[in-house]
């Protein structure tokens, strides 16, 4: 890879981290045990990472974006800082939420 996808790559895994501080608010927001589940999967020449956790309230939406925090105008931007850095190595991303459940899949 040239060392610009490679940057890329770097800047999608350090957004990563914004999913799993996402993934811990909502599961300390559970009246019940939450849980966060993390797959990370090499699949050909790319990786499949997804995230996923349970919810209780639906969330609101600011701009594409969901968000569960009460002032929505400055939050739901980490998904899209991590949707822009998996875009610009060639990957796509995709949210999911329905039935209690938050998934975020990033395809690189």
């Amino acid at each position: 890879r040239d060392r610009s996808v490679s940057r890329g790559l770097g800047d999608v895994y350090k957004r990563q981290a914004n999913a799993l501080d996402n993934a811990i608010e909502a599961c300390q927001r559970q009246q019940e045990k939450g849980y966060i589940r993390v797959e990370i999967t090499k699949m050909g020449g790319g990786v499949f990472i997804l995230f996923e956790n349970p919810y209780q309230t639906e969330p609101s939406v600011y701009g594409n974006f969901p968000t569960w925090k009460a002032d929505s105008f400055l939050h739901g931007l980490g998904l899209k800082n991590i949707r822009n850095a998996a875009e610009k190595c060639g990957g796509t991303v995709s949210v999911h939420i329905g039935d209690g459940v938050f998934s975020l899949s990033v395809l690189l």
